[in-house]
């Protein structure tokens, strides 16, 4: 038993885990993994503990920051348990926002160059479709929008085919980064010259079952939110390099972290990032 934290929706289990039990479901970036060993080995310590569903081990949030870890030789890292099917864990996508837009002919000729058809319609037509997986995804501008045809309705091989757009774009010399639906609507109605690819989402059992097959999704597949989510346990070089036993180790992490104050924080903070949920702060 690791450190349990008690809320109305949902129950949260900090504890030291062998980074080798876990697993990946999204890919990573070798540019973010660089720059996240740098700031671990200069802080000697991880801040936060990644989340991860208790039944199965999957890395729901965190993927970088267990990479480094194994990159950095450690035996441990602290994780955040959570019951996956809880209805409070609720899964989300992260939309790509496109800049600049430039002329709308030329990015559909980039992406039809891949062999994907690309149909014009209103966008709630373009978002049925993308939903009920008849589309890979939808290109939006505030003119217009059009639907993504390709060959394929699983949804690995969905995300692959966004990987193989993004990659196309990029090399064409757009810019993409990765926003909340709302967050990257606003963008596109704020005329600021960008489109938005919107991509679907992934179900919970998609997610157990490619990482149980060995599988990871594209980058940015998925965006977890959870009900209450814990901050700054601050766990030294010292634990995650620890010789002892699990269980004997975890007996004084769960004491150390009893013996640190917390302060509950609402939704929309920034602190090293913006946070949508509840927090827990570790003092």
């Amino acid at each position: 038993m690791g450190f349990t934290i008690l809320h109305p929706r949902i129950t949260l289990e900090i504890t030291l885990e062998e980074v080798d039990a876990l697993l990946f479901h999204e890919q990573i970036l070798e540019s973010h993994l660089h720059r996240l060993v740098t700031a671990l080995t200069s802080d000697q310590c991880l801040k936060h503990p990644i989340i991860v569903d208790r039944q199965n081990r999957v890395v729901l949030d965190g993927t970088h920051r267990l990479a480094a870890a194994r990159e950095l030789g450690c035996r441990f890292i602290p994780i955040c348990l959570v019951d996956y099917n809880n209805p409070n864990v609720v899964i989300g996508c992260w939309h790509r926002v496109v800049t600049p837009r430039l002329d709308i002919e030329r990015m559909t000729s980039a992406i039809e160059d891949l062999g994907f058809h690309l149909e014009e319609m209103c966008l709630m037509d373009a978002r049925g479709l993308v939903e009920k997986r008849e589309a890979t995804a939808f290109l939006a501008f505030n003119s217009t929008c059009f639907a993504i045809r390709g060959t394929h309705d699983d949804i690995k091989c969905i995300y692959d085919a966004i990987q193989e757009i993004e990659h196309t774009l990029r090399a064409a010399g757009y810019s993409i980064h990765y926003e909340t639906e709302s967050d990257a609507l606003s963008h596109l109605a704020s005329e600021d010259g960008c489109s938005l690819l919107m991509v679907p989402t992934i179900s919970k059992d998609e997610v157990i079952n490619v990482a149980l097959s060995g599988q990871v999704f594209s980058y940015k597949a998925t965006r977890h939110v959870i009900p209450l989510r814990p901050l700054f346990v601050n766990a030294s070089f010292e634990w995650l390099y620890s010789p002892l036993r699990p269980e004997h180790l975890n007996a004084r992490f769960t004491r150390h972290l009893t013996t640190k104050q917390f302060k509950r924080l609402p939704p929309s903070q920034m602190l090293d990032r913006r946070y949508d949920e509840e927090l827990h702060v570790f003092k």
